[in-house]
């Protein structure tokens, strides 16, 4: 596949349960939780350069995110850190201008549970959404992983 094919793949592909398409502005913390929702599920591809829409807007634009910082977030900001593969593909962005997009595919952690490191807090993809768990969905997603015993959570 070329690279000009990845883009109109990645561009008029739906978004759902295991692909994302995000854009460059994305603050880091909303990255985060995309992560760690696609890691908890089955693990999924987020591609960051292109607007909900299907527009390439690509990284050289006002407020767009440095790659490197969003390459750093599974080990910055998750915990543990999900196993995620990055890489960039070459586009022409809508402005006309040779640019690139930077696509996250995260895999599926099959026995640990990912949050956010600063937090605790823990993200399932469903469907096209990552949802925030709360501490009781947390727990038996931990149990579903092997992670956590039923008995282990009694009286909490």
């Amino acid at each position: 596949m070329t690279f000009t094919e990845e883009i109109i793949r990645l561009s008029t592909m739906p978004e759902g349960q295991r692909f994302d398409r995000k854009s460059a502005r994305i603050r880091p913390d909303s990255l985060t939780r995309h992560v760690i929702a696609f890691a908890n599920a089955a693990g999924g591809r987020l591609a960051i350069g292109i607007e909900d829409d299907g527009s390439v807007t690509g990284f050289r634009q006002e407020n767009a995110q440095r790659i490197a910082d969003l390459e750093r977030i599974p080990v910055a900001q998750c915990e543990p850190s999900p196993v995620v593969t990055a890489h960039t593909v070459p586009c022409i962005n809508v402005r006309g201008d040779r640019d690139v997009v930077l696509v996250l595919d995260v895999e599926a952690s099959a026995h640990r549970v990912i949050s956010r490191r600063d937090s605790g807090e823990v993200y399932l993809r469903e469907s096209d959404n990552s949802v925030l768990l709360t501490p009781d969905e947390a727990h038996e997603l931990e149990r579903e992983k092997g992670q956590r015993k039923a008995e282990d959570s009694k009286g909490q």
